[in-house]
């Protein structure tokens, strides 16, 4: 389906749940979590994407907070790969716990995986979320051995605390077959103020070996760069400092039941009361699309009022 921009909107990221076990300083505020009883479950998930895939949505990413704290994981995961007309079902994670799943989330129908990993210091890493390096690495490890690629990681630059870091990234893609993409601070959680902010473009300044790479699909949100010998490439997301909002081809669903047409903008649609009701939840669904907005508004000073984790990431 287009918007009234004439953007093919094929993309919708679920959000499973706003609980994680992890506190990232730029996601993590103050807000309540979703109570559980209030998740979308899988019956209505099921509902939504059999209605996204009726407006040829065609990929279904599943986010959180963090998934895997879903029991159901597994099963939501198959009835949306299942689903006609659905060709990529994908996930973000922070990885904790995810190597002893990993394989069964396969069988299920996960075909790829996004990974948070902000620090390759196991102490820092702990220090900035609470989580551990070890369980990251492994289930790199597994995804590769799985061949669930491409794989990304998503590393969220933070100017003086792991920008220090940026070569030992750079050598994982050298080395490994990884997508590193570094990651512009958001205004979203307590870490959000502009001297924080760290311009992933900077990397270019200083490897000079890094030569474009051809984007993968439409509305790919990272420039991506790759060396010679490279076995992955490194990519650059810049929502602020360089908005791909012309070619955003997604929407957002909450871990509750609403959509989210652009994550720089407040304005959702609740669609919870139309689970039972396909026409009527198509509907809604088509104006929120259609009201997607052109651009977001961070460049004007917005800061949305709902931290990542309760949006979803």
């Amino acid at each position: 389906m287009k918007d009234r921009f004439g953007r093919t909107i094929d993309y919708a990221r679920i959000s499973l749940t706003s609980r994680c076990n992890l506190r990232c300083p730029y996601c993590y505020g103050e807000e309540t979590r979703t109570d559980p009883a209030d998740e979308l479950r899988p019956d209505e998930i099921a509902e939504i994407v059999s209605v996204l895939a009726e407006l040829d949505m065609q990929k279904v990413r599943l986010s959180g907070g963090e998934p895997l704290l879903r029991p159901d994981l597994g099963e939501i995961i198959s009835t949306v790969s299942k689903t006609r007309g659905i060709r990529e079902t994908v996930m973000t994670t922070n990885a904790q716990g995810l190597t002893g799943k990993l394989r069964n989330l396969k069988d299920a129908g996960l075909m790829r995986l996004n990974i948070s990993l902000d620090s390759l210091q196991a102490e820092r890493y702990r220090n900035m979320n609470g989580g551990s390096l070890e369980e990251v690495l492994s289930s790199l490890d597994m995804a590769i051995e799985l061949d669930m690629l491409p794989l990304k990681i998503n590393c969220v630059l933070l100017r003086g605390i792991n920008d220090d870091e940026i070569e030992g990234f750079i050598n994982m893609a050298r080395e490994r077959p990884l997508q590193i993409r570094f990651i512009e601070l958001m205004p979203m959680g307590k870490l959000s103020k502009r001297d924080q902010r760290r311009d992933p473009a900077e990397i270019l300044k200083n490897i000079r070996e890094l030569r474009p790479v051809k984007a993968g699909y439409p509305g790919q949100p990272a420039q991506c760069w790759a060396g010679p010998g490279f076995k992955g490439s490194i990519g650059f997301i810049r929502a602020f400092s360089d908005p791909f909002c012309r070619s955003c081809n997604r929407i957002r669903i909450t871990s509750e039941g609403r959509i989210r047409p652009c994550l720089a903008d407040d304005t959702e649609w609740d669609f919870r009361g139309a689970i039972g009701n396909p026409a009527r939840l198509k509907k809604i669904i088509m104006t929120a699309i259609e009201n997607k907005p052109e651009k977001h508004r961070f460049s004007e000073g917005f800061v949305p009022s709902k931290f990542m984790y309760c949006i979803g990431g």
